[in-house]
């Protein structure tokens, strides 16, 4: 195999950890949209006239994503994704 078809597969690979990591990300926002949906339901009903005390989740920033896939996927402890 050339080194060409080589840097093919391995750019082909890093684009589909990079969009498997944008839907875990996608993923992780709508789970802490509903968190904080069900927290200000549970204010509105503990108070009568209850305010909104938590506020809608802002949309994840790109410097939040998770550096480490391996992590993300198992294969690597945080034991040893904190030696590294």
């Amino acid at each position: 195999m050339s080194d060409t078809e080589n840097e093919q597969r391995r750019a082909a690979q890093d684009v589909r950890d990079i969009e498997e990591a944008a839907e875990h990300l996608e993923q992780t926002v709508d789970r802490a949209r509903e968190a904080v949906r069900r927290a200000n339901d549970a204010d509105s009903m503990a108070m009568p006239g209850g305010s909104d005390v938590v506020s809608e989740a802002e949309p994840a920033r790109h410097e939040d994503q998770d550096p480490d896939p391996d992590l993300r996927r198992g294969t690597r402890t945080e034991t040893e994704t904190e030696d590294r």
